[in-house]
């Protein structure tokens, strides 16, 4: 139990994605993943991403600017910049 709340957790249901339509369900996934990113919006402006990953974050904030294609990626990119923005601090050993 001492671990509990040292990590994030990313939370995605895909309890909303339940349309028969390719189209319909598509969009709900869209949502669920710009709602997905804004749990996590303050990394936007975090010191410690590139312009470039900024900028691709932003793009899943907006249901209209994700592709299809990002969808498989989507959560992936979102561990990434998790784990890049709270990795402690590297520790180095000199001989």
């Amino acid at each position: 139990m001492s671990k509990q709340g040292a990590y994030p957790v990313i939370s995605f249901s895909l309890k909303e994605v339940d349309d028969l339509s390719l189209q319909t369900m598509i969009r709900q996934l869209k949502i669920q993943i710009r709602d997905t990113f804004m749990s996590y919006h303050y990394l936007r402006y975090s010191n410690k991403l590139n312009e470039d990953q900024k900028e691709i974050f932003h793009l899943y904030l907006n249901k209209h600017t994700i592709e299809d294609d990002d969808i498989n990626t989507s959560i992936h990119f979102l561990s990434e910049m998790l784990a890049f923005t709270l990795r402690p601090k590297s520790l180095y050993l000199n001989r």
